[in-house]
This record gives C-alpha cells, sequence and structure tokens, in this order.
C-alpha cells in the first residue's frame, strides 16, 4: 500500500484596484488570485507591465486630458495552468492644474460669487477666510469667506466667494486667485495647485424705478410729463398707463384734453438689473364753458331781469356787458334793467335786440365767452290794430296782435263778412297780409278773435274786435 497526494491545481486570477489615478500618482494595484501560482503577468496599459505578485506603484504618464487604459493579469501555476482576469479600466486624471472657468450668473449688486473650476478641487485647500481671492475694479470690497459648495468626497468644483457688502459701484471688475494664508492656491484632486489668475467680469448696480410727473396746465389741452432720471446703466424704460404699454423712454410726455386717473407704471432694466414703480395721478383739466341762465328773455316796461351764472371749471373772474350801459364782475350780478324806447306802432319793430356778454377766465388764466340776446320792448300791451294798409310802404302792412311777448297757448282768427275764416294762427309773430288763398282781399271790415293765456297770471284771455283793411 501507498499514499498517494493528491494536489489541486486550480487558480483563479484576480486583483483590486482604483478606479481612478492621478499621473505619476505611484497607483497600487493588489492581486487576490486564488489557487498555487507561480507566475503573474500584468499589463497596466500605456506600456507598464510588471511580473510581480504586488507590484511596484505605477506611475501613468502626466495627461492634460482624462486617459483611460484597460489593466489585465495573468497567473500561472507550477504545472501550467493559466487563468485570466477580467479585464478593468483605470482613469487616469489630467495631470494640469484646475482653472477658473467662468462667474455663474452675476445678481444686482452681488454680494457673492459663485466660481465654477473646469476640475474637481479639494475641499480643504480652500481658506475659508476668503483670503485665496480678490478683487479689483471701480470699487475695492473685502472678500469675507470662500467655501466649495457641493463637496462630495472631499472634492468639488464650486466656490462661493463672499463679500463683506455688495458692490458699491457698478463696472468692470477682476476676481483674482491669488496664494492665501494657506500657503497655497487651489490643489486640484491630483494635489496640483492652480496658477494664480483672474476673471474679468461686468457688475451692475440695482436701479430705481421711482419717477417723478410734472403737470403743465394750459388752455387748449394739458400735459403730464413723466420723468426718470436715468442711472445705473439703465437701458430699458417700459411705462405702463392703465394696461396700455407705451415707448421705451426713460421721459414719457401725455397730453390730455379731459379730467382722468391715470395708473402709471414704470419698470427699467440695465442687462442684470430690474425694478418696478407704480403711482396713481389724478389729471384735471379745467375746462371752461362759459353759460348762464335769464329769468326772462323779454323785458317789457318797468320790469327788470335776473341773470344766473350756470358757466364751468375753476372761474376766478366774471365779465358781465349787459347792452344797458351797466357792467358786473359779480357771479351773480345785481337785477338788471334797460330804458324804454318808443317804437312806430305796427312796424314789426317796436323792440330792440340787446346783447348780453359773459367772459370768464381762472387762473392761469384762460378764457371762454358766451352771449345771449334779451328782446327789450317799448310797449307788452296786447292789443290788434283797428286798420291796417297791406301797400308795401313798410307802415301798417300787417294785421297781428301786437306786443303779445307776454302770451301763451295763443289763437289769432280773423273773419270776413260772410263769417269765413281768411287768416288763422297760433303765433303772435305770423301777420296777416290781407290775402286769402293767393287773392287780395278788398277793402272792408274784418272780425278777429284773440284767445291767449297770460303768462305772468296765467290767466285765459280771450278777446274781439273788427279791423279795416284799407287799400
Amino acid at each position: 500500500k501507498q499514499s498517494i497526494p493528491i494536489v489541486d491545481h486550480r487558480i483563479q486570477a484576480k486583483f483590486s484596484m482604483p478606479d481612478t489615478t492621478c499621473g505619476n500618482g505611484g497607483t497600487i494595484f493588489i492581486d487576490s488570485s486564488k489557487g498555487i501560482i507561480t507566475n503573474w503577468y500584468w499589463n497596466f496599459g500605456a506600456g507598464l507591465t510588471s511580473n510581480l505578485k504586488n507590484p511596484s506603484p505605477v506611475n501613468y504618464p502626466l495627461s492634460f486630458n482624462y486617459a483611460t487604459y484597460p489593466v489585465n493579469l495573468i497567473v500561472k501555476n507550477i504545472v501550467g495552468c493559466f487563468d485570466t482576469a477580467a479585464t478593468k479600466t483605470i482613469v487616469v486624471k489630467p495631470s494640469a492644474a484646475a482653472t477658473m472657468d467662468k462667474l455663474n450668473d452675476l445678481l444686482c449688486s452681488p454680494d457673492s460669487f459663485v466660481v465654477h473650476f473646469n476640475a474637481p478641487m479639494l475641499c480643504n485647500t480652500v481658506a475659508v477666510n476668503g483670503s485665496d481671492f480678490s478683487i479689483t475694479g471701480p470699487s475695492s470690497p473685502i472678500i469675507a469667506s470662500a467655501n466649495i459648495i457641493n463637496c462630495s468626497n472631499g472634492f468639488g468644483r464650486d466656490v462661493v466667494v463672499k463679500l463683506n457688502a455688495p458692490l458699491a459701484k457698478g463696472g468692470y471688475y477682476k476676481l483674482n486667485l491669488k496664494r492665501g494664508t494657506d500657503g497655497n492656491t487651489i490643489l486640484n484632486d491630483c494635489g496640483i495647485e492652480t496658477a494664480p489668475s483672474f476673471i474679468g467680469f461686468v457688475a451692475y448696480k440695482k436701479v430705481n424705478a421711482s419717477f417723478t410727473y410734472i403737470d403743465k396746465i394750459n388752455c387748449i389741452e394739458d400735459t403730464l410729463f413723466l420723468q426718470h432720471t436715468v442711472d445705473n446703466d439703465e437701458n430699458k424704460w417700459f411705462w405702463i398707463i392703465n394696461g396700455i404699454l407705451l415707448g421705451n423712454v426713460n421721459n414719457y410726455t401725455l397730453p390730455y384734453t379731459q379730467s382722468d386717473v391715470k395708473n402709471v407704471t414704470l419698470i427699467v432694466a440695465n442687462p442684470v438689473c430690474s425694478d418696478t414703480s407704480k403711482q396713481t395721478i389724478n389729471l384735471v383739466f379745467d375746462k371752461l364753458k362759459a353759460d348762464f341762465i335769464l329769468s326772462q328773455s323779454i323785458v317789457c316796461p318797468t320790469e327788470s331781469i335776473n341773470f344766473k351764472d350756470t358757466s364751468k371749471g375753476n372761474i376766478v373772474n366774471w365779465d358781465w356787458s349787459f347792452g344797458n350801459g351797466q357792467n358786473s364782475n359779480q357771479k351773480n350780478p345785481p337785477t338788471q334793467s334797460f330804458p324804454i324806447k318808443n317804437y312806430p306802432v305796427n312796424t314789426g319793430s317796436n323792440y330792440e335786440d340787446v346783447t348780453v356778454r359773459l367772459i370768464i377766465s381762472n387762473a392761469i388764466p384762460c378764457y371762454d365767452t358766451t352771449y345771449q340776446t334779451i328782446k327789450v320792448t317799448s310797449n307788452c300791451l296786447i292789443q290788434v290794430p283797428s286798420a291796417f294798409t297791406p301797400n308795401g310802404d313798410g307802415l301798417n302792412d300787417f294785421l297781428y296782435p301786437l306786443n303779445a311777448y307776454k302770451a301763451s297757448e295763443l289763437s289769432f282768427r280773423v273773419f270776413n263778412r260772410l263769417g269765413r275764416i281768411v287768416f288763422e294762427t297760433t303765433s303772435f309773430a305770423a301777420k296777416w297780409e290781407g290775402n286769402f288763398r293767393g287773392e287780395k282781399q278788398p277793402t272792408g271790415t274784418y272780425v278777429w278773435i284773440l284767445d291767449y293765456t297770460d303768462k305772468e297770471t296765467g290767466k285765459r284771455i280771450s278777446l274781439n274786435g273788427t279791423s279795416v283793411l284799407i287799400r
């Protein structure tokens, strides 16, 4: 009998490594193969190889861009058995220092900035007191702090730089990166320091949309001047009046001819900042309209007349001229009387048309004028002539009720000797010229009947009589 040893010659290739590394970073690869192994064949990519179980740290070539390499391990035992591990890929990070790439969107009158770098940086290499940065430009703010945000596994790409106060002035600035009190600028994830550098940017100060207005008063039309003082590089102005967008100008002029309420909104902006201001403006247009009321339009002997001003507007002066030699500057002037004149009877001219004038004015001053006519009569006694001569000589040519100025609901009828109506009217201004149906009526006596209501007493009056037509 013999004891024969049986050896298990099965092997399995296996290894571990980091997913990423830095150029010349001394990357470590660890063999974790199983079995009795006598030979190791490593291929790290980039022409780098090793036959050691645990090779020395591998230094990959430097690169300004990300590079990837396949890594492979083959193991062999004494009896010639082989096994190959699954190929892995290692990413070699750029060897160049991270650079300030850009500033994220600026706010109005910013008091902080977000600086984006083109590669991850070690979070703990940013000096929290902000000494890695400085700002130069129209104003010289003090940097209060700096921190990498969104830091993950000790690395991040964005640095928040905070100021002790918002930028006091707009204009061109430089955000400078320098070595801080920690002795370096910022190190990337391969430990490479970013060289001092700067990013230029234009900062804008907050705008103010407040505005003033002047309401210039005139006689024909008033004008509203809306005024905004341009500041802080404003280049857009939007005036909105009662919901209507009106012109992109810093000052706006609005003429008007009637009172109104204007809800005015102004939006101003520069390339970054904007602001809105609103005001409600009551516009009062002082439109003058001269007018007055007469107590009566016909004045009989011994009568007087009253005048009542009904003009519209902010009136400060009244100038009355009554046509009787009298004037007044009162709003509602004293009662006026008119001299009696004698006129030829039955000529149609037993009255005089007198013009009353009123001129009003406001404080500007603007003016408006109105006129009314009064009939000043010599006689208001209603009577019918006893005779008339329609021969066209201008004297006693018509038959009609004389002085019927105070009569209403008038009816005047003329009858011939046969009782036929040859003339009929309801107007005291209508006159019979002695014709009937186009035919001249013969000389003779004609009967008339006059009915009317006295305007002052309201009494109904009926008169009748005869008149002689003479040819």
